[in-house]
């Protein structure tokens, strides 16, 4: 059985959050291997997800295996780069394992890495949008005109709808 070495990722990560997994392994020369970063904890790997920058598209550890990326050794058998993982949302808070898993293409075979421990934290929550108050001055006002109709001109200062529930009625 082959074990490539442990992936290079950072220590502490953020839940949800991309990051970034540095790795390299020698096999056959001139093969491509599916990639997939497996993350969780005991035996669980299934709280990571891979990121496939030729569909743009995150993957669990249930997708099929021909969706992942795909890396191709050099003609001494080696590969060396980058991936991009991320938690789900349900991955428990604290000390997890990440681990790497190849398949050659036309395969059924996985090859895994030595693990890793990454500590993941709780996701940010990020500010609450301020929402601007409405700037509503009453400008002008004809109560009782001499003629013609009662009118009120109302000004809005601001950037936000500030009318849409008020309501102008006659007394009575």
């Amino acid at each position: 059985v082959t074990t490539l070495p442990a992936p290079s990722a950072p220590a502490n990560v953020q839940a949800t959050v991309p990051f970034v997994i540095n790795f390299q392994f020698t096999l056959a020369a001139d093969q491509e291997y599916y990639f997939k970063a497996r993350l969780g904890q005991g035996s669980s790997l299934t709280k990571g997800e891979t990121f496939n920058p030729e569909s743009e598209t995150w993957l669990g550890d249930t997708d099929s295996w021909n969706s992942f990326p795909i890396v191709k050794t050099d003609t001494s058998g080696n590969w060396s780069g980058t991936v991009t993982a991320r938690t789900k949302s349900s991955v428990t808070i604290g000390d997890n394992t990440l681990k790497i898993y190849l398949r050659k293409l036309a395969t059924a075979t996985n090859i895994e890495s030595d693990p890793t421990t990454i500590i993941v934290n709780q996701a940010p929550v990020p500010p609450p949008t301020p929402t601007q108050e409405p700037q509503i001055s009453l400008s002008e006002f004809m109560p009782n005109p001499g003629s013609g109709d009662e009118w009120v001109e109302i000004y809005n200062r601001g950037n936000t709808q500030a009318l849409s529930m008020l309501t102008l009625a006659a007394p009575g």
